[in-house]
C-alpha cells in the first residue's frame, strides 16, 4: 500500500480521470485489494496507518471515483478494536471526504456520522464530562488561578487536559 500510494503521488486526478482513466481503473483495484487489509489484521497499527495513508493519497487522485468505496473502508476503520488514536485518525479522514466532497456525501455523512460519535462515545468512557462545564472559560480561569496558589503543577495546555485535570 505504501508503495502504491507514493507511486500515485505522481499523478493527478486529471490523469487518472480523464486522460487515462485505465490509471484510476489500476488504483480503484489496488483498493478493492486493500480494503480487505484493517478487516482481516485490525489490531495492527502499522496497516491501519498506511490503509489510512492510502485512502488519503487515493482521495486526492481519484476524485469522485473512489467515492463507491469509502463506505466498507470506513466501515473497517470504525472497528470495534479502534481505540482513540486509531478514531482521531478516522476523523481526520472524514474532514478530509467532506471537505473534498461536500454535498456528495450528504447520504454518506447522514449514516456514518452517528456511527462514528457513537465510537467516539463510547472510547470517552463514563467519567468524561459531558457538560461542557470544565470547557468553560471560567472553568479555564479557575484552573489558572489554582496553579498560581500551587506552583508545583502543570497548567493544562488545551481544553482537553483541563478536562482530565477536572
Amino acid at each position: 500500500m505504501e508503495a502504491i500510494a507514493r507511486l500515485n503521488k505522481g499523478f493527478k486526478w486529471d490523469l487518472c480521470t480523464r486522460s487515462r482513466p485505465q490509471l484510476g481503473q489500476a488504483f480503484l483495484r489496488c483498493l478493492e485489494v486493500a480494503l480487505a487489509v484493517p478487516q482481516t489484521l485490525p489490531a495492527s497499527k502499522q496497516l491501519r496507518a498506511r490503509f489510512i495513508a492510502f485512502i488519503h493519497r487515493l482521495v486526492e487522485s481519484l476524485m469522485s471515483t473512489i467515492l463507491p468505496y469509502l463506505p466498507a473502508a470506513l466501515e473497517a476503520l470504525m472497528a470495534r478494536e479502534a481505540d482513540v488514536t486509531d478514531m482521531t485518525d478516522v476523523l481526520t479522514l472524514l474532514v478530509q471526504l467532506v471537505t473534498r466532497f461536500k454535498e456528495a456525501l450528504g447520504k454518506f455523512v447522514e449514516v456514518v456520522l452517528p456511527i462514528a460519535v457513537a465510537r467516539v462515545h463510547g472510547l470517552l468512557g463514563p467519567d468524561w464530562d459531558w457538560s461542557g462545564k470544565l470547557a468553560s472559560p471560567a472553568a479555564m480561569s479557575a484552573a489558572g488561578q489554582q496553579q498560581q496558589q500551587q506552583p508545583g503543577q502543570q497548567v493544562a495546555a488545551t481544553l482537553e487536559d483541563a478536562r482530565e485535570k477536572g
